[in-house]
């Protein structure tokens, strides 16, 4: 006879605990798929970016070549005495150009930079021609800070961080060498903390940039973008066209520091939807393109642009039939692959140039938690940079310079005119009168009062040029250097013209130019 009486069921034990690990083991897997989305590279997007990168390495080195005697040898504008004991900040700072004074050793190294610069866009020997570029880019810039302007710093910054990336995994002499080989491929899709660092550090440029804008030219007034395309040594003729147009430079103004601000952001939380990620990169492009065609302000549109070709999103590539037989076969998922030494190394570099960008928004409040005794390893690594770009507003100091020398006849010539007659009058399309970026750039730098000392180096050096190139009655006997100051005001305007004696030599000796003497702050008006 079967018992029918039910069976009385035991309590049953939870693991309330357990259960709540497991959860939360979840949504951090959810959190790491999330950000391996946010951070992943695409392999095609990183060898499109080496390309463009070294055909920038390549046309900056051939300006170069123009101005090797100028401005990185003993016999140009500065010598290696003078920089390290006058414009070296930091005893960490360093520069194999400054090594020797001589051309031929500038040259030498520039020929070594040619050919890295070569390399790199062939994708040969990628990580050590990327580690070349990246010591020969920072020994160039600590040559002559007198020329160095924002570019410099992106490029060595996308070279250093670009070191642990598989720039040359696609489109290149090591992938075809790899393909003979047989080596197994790198999944399209590249997840890495140098990565993250990567992409971090072309949001800092960003954000850190719109932090210290000032908040009544850029967010309020919306004057900023207006009073910058009216000064003339940067203004090309897109420039000139769209300074006339108020309301227009006004939106323009305010939606610059809001893509900034938000931009940066945007590009993480896109990484899901590679529509949206192509889109905003997109958007990157057509605003630095806007940048460079209306102001003259070096390779840093251009550059910029190219690190925002790193960060297209893959599936675009897809769409275009982008594959070879390697990559056709590879695995799709993201790859994984670091060394935790480079990672832990990475992620202190990270830190550390989040800190120096922090206090450079507001030096007095972060001095004290970052101090100035750390900055050793910045010039160290080259990690220095300041995203200041027309921050905290454009600054309003135009005009123009007239270098004028009087000869053994009696005349008087313009030496920055080619030796036409003395003119102080305006020269048309302004920005368009310096031979590249770099003399721009190192005349701007004259100008202020900060550089003073080295003004008369270059009257000097403009003097002898002329002198060995001209003889008889031609010859230099005395010199001025001036700056026709224009300043810039409110709605465009300008203010009245001031012609300012920045330095000057009352007698040239024959055979070399005497020693000139600097004149700061002698001024009267323009007539």
């Amino acid at each position: 006879m079967q018992n029918s009486a039910a069976p009385v069921s035991e309590p049953v034990e939870t693991d309330e605990g357990g259960v709540g690990r497991w959860r939360w083991l979840g949504f951090l897997r959810k959190f790491g798929k999330r950000l391996g989305e946010a951070f992943s590279l695409d392999l095609r997007s990183l060898a499109l970016f080496r390309i463009g990168l070294g055909l920038l390495i390549l046309v900056d080195v051939g300006i170069a070549f123009t101005n090797v005697e100028a401005f990185y040898s003993d016999a140009g504008v500065l010598t290696s005495k003078v920089l390290k004991e006058r414009l070296w900040e930091n005893t960490a700072q360093w520069s194999l150009h400054a090594l020797s004074g001589g051309v031929t050793f500038a040259k030498l190294l520039l020929t070594v930079q040619l050919l890295t610069g070569v390399g790199l866009v062939l994708g040969w020997r990628t990580r050590w021609m990327n580690l070349l570029c990246w010591v020969l880019a920072c020994s160039l810039e600590s040559r002559n800070p007198l020329v160095t302007n924002g570019a410099d710093a992106v490029m060595r910054l996308l070279l250093f961080w670009s070191l642990f990336l598989p720039l040359g995994a696609w489109w290149s002499c090591d992938a075809r060498r790899e393909l003979r080989q047989g080596r197994e491929a790198l999944p399209v899709r590249w997840i890495s903390f140098p990565a993250v660092c990567w992409v971090l550090q072309v949001a800092f440029v960003y954000v850190f940039s719109a932090m210290m804008k000032d908040r009544g030219a850029w967010f309020v007034e919306g004057t900023a973008l207006q009073t910058a395309l009216h000064l003339d040594l940067f203004a090309l003729p897109v420039g000139v066209w769209l300074r006339e147009h108020a309301e227009l430079c006004r939106w323009l103004t305010r939606g610059t520091v809001w893509l900034e601000l938000l931009g940066p952001f945007l590009l993480l939380l896109t990484g899901r939807w590679p529509v949206l990620r192509g889109l905003l990169c997109g958007v990157f492009i057509l605003f630095h393109l806007g940048i460079g065609l209306c102001m003259n302000i070096g390779a840093f549109p251009w550059l910029m642009i190219t690190a925002w070709l790193g960060l297209l999103p893959g599936a675009w590539w897809d769409r275009l039939g982008v594959v070879d037989r390697r990559s056709a076969e590879a695995p799709r998922t993201p790859g994984l692959r670091t060394h935790p030494v480079v990672g832990m190394f990475a992620a202190a570099c990270l830190m550390y140039v989040f800190l120096w960008n922090l206090r450079g928004t507001d030096f007095p409040r972060w001095e004290k938690f970052f101090p100035r005794s750390l900055n050793g390893a910045a010039f160290a690594l080259r990690l220095d940079q300041h995203w200041s770009m027309f921050a905290p507003f454009p600054t309003r100091e135009d005009g123009w310079f007239v270098l004028r020398a009087g000869l053994s006849d009696g005349s008087e010539v313009d030496l920055l005119r080619a030796g036409a007659p003395t003119d102080w009058g305006k020269p048309p399309r302004l920005s368009s009168t310096f031979k590249d970026a770099r003399w721009q750039k190192y005349l701007m730098n004259l100008w202020l009062q900060r550089y003073h000392e080295f003004r008369p180096a270059y009257g000097d050096w403009m003097v002898r040029h002329w002198n060995e190139d001209h003889g008889g009655l031609s010859q230099v006997v005395a010199w001025q250097f001036y700056f026709i100051h224009e300043p810039t005001l409110a709605g465009g305007k300008t203010g009245p013209l001031q012609r300012v004696l920045l330095a000057q030599c009352e007698h040239v000796p024959a055979g070399r130019p005497a020693t000139a003497v600097t004149e700061a702050g002698s001024s009267t008006p323009a007539p």
